[in-house]
């Protein structure tokens, strides 16, 4: 019984965010699962370009208000609580979707003022419909 409680354990899901600056600035949000035999990492989004800027700065706010001493630089890879990384992802798939930083800065303050409960119901419906579900958010919020 105790195998099936440690494998039902929430700490044994974590997500990390991966800063790299190589030829081109990119930010992955992996999602890493621990199981009975091995270890599964799985990346759920990435972002290139001058967007990833824009996210590790909207993600540095987010820790920053979560009192966390822990502060976003590129080459690191960092582990972040569940309710950050979905704030992240949903930034994420928002980002990829828009051309205009102005837009994506207002989808960001948004994003910034909805409750923990908002955020995982738009981050199950991006993981799930994708682009309806983004959409849907663009004509709620936007």
């Amino acid at each position: 019984m105790s195998l099936l409680r440690d494998f039902i354990d929430k700490r044994k899901v974590h997500y990390t965010i991966r800063l790299k600056d190589n030829k081109q600035k990119r930010i992955q949000l992996i999602e890493h699962n621990e199981g009975l035999n091995r270890n599964y990492s799985t990346p759920i989004a990435i972002i290139f370009s001058w967007r990833a800027e824009i996210i590790k700065d909207f993600a540095n706010r987010i820790l920053k208000e979560n009192s966390s001493k822990i502060k976003l630089g590129w080459d690191k890879e960092i582990t972040i609580e569940t309710e950050d990384a979905m704030r992240v992802l949903v930034a994420l798939k928002l980002a990829t979707t828009m051309k205009e930083r102005t837009r994506i800065d207002e989808a960001f303050e948004v994003l910034h003022s909805l409750s923990d409960e908002e955020i995982a119901f738009w981050s199950w419906k991006i993981l799930t419909h994708k682009n309806k579900a983004l959409t849907a958010f663009k004509v709620m919020y936007l």
